[in-house]
């Protein structure tokens, strides 16, 4: 990413997508789910959440940067929560 203002805001949705797939799920619908897709998920999730570290988190606001971190948190405290689960 370039050292100027401008945010890749397609990129960022892109990025998020992971994401929004474990946040758009409960806990039914991630158990649901075949454990070989849960895994791909969360490494989707950890690869999006580097990308996002190393290309995003210095050019956005300190309100949307945290938002999103929290996004990131709760989606892999989900499927955590649902491993235990089982």
């Amino acid at each position: 990413m370039s050292f100027t203002n401008k945010t890749d805001y397609e990129k960022l949705s892109e990025i998020m997508n992971p994401v929004d797939v474990v946040l758009s799920l409960d806990l039914e619908g991630l158990r649901r789910k075949a454990e070989r897709e849960r895994v791909e998920i969360l490494n989707r999730i950890v690869r999006s959440r580097n990308t996002f570290q190393n290309e995003f988190l210095s050019g956005l606001a300190s309100d949307l940067r945290q938002e999103l971190g929290s996004r990131y948190t709760m989606a892999r405290l989900l499927l955590t929560a649902q491993w235990l689960m089982e």
